[in-house]
């Protein structure tokens, strides 16, 4: 008998593996689901906005009173700083 029980115990073990590990494949494939949802989330709202993004100057330069220009589109703050001012 106790052969037996043994038998019912490692096939009961070997059942709750089967269980956990499908229970696992499901979760990852949840999971993944999920993660290629959001990437293409991003990925179609980033390919909406870049076009007006990519149009924008990084830099900006303000004229004030205080600065000078030249002809040339030099500009000399009243910092002595100096800074080329062009239109693109």
């Amino acid at each position: 008998m106790n052969q037996q029980t043994d038998r019912k115990r490692r096939l009961l073990g070997l059942h709750l593996c089967v269980q956990s590990r499908a229970k696992y494949l499901g979760v990852a494939r949840q999971m993944k689901a999920y993660e290629d949802l959001l990437y293409e989330r991003w990925r179609q709202q980033v390919e909406a906005t870049l076009p007006t993004l990519l149009k924008k100057n990084l830099l900006r330069s303000e004229l004030t009173a205080a600065t000078k220009q030249d002809e040339n589109g030099t500009a000399e703050h009243a910092d002595g700083m100096y800074c080329v001012i062009t239109d693109l």
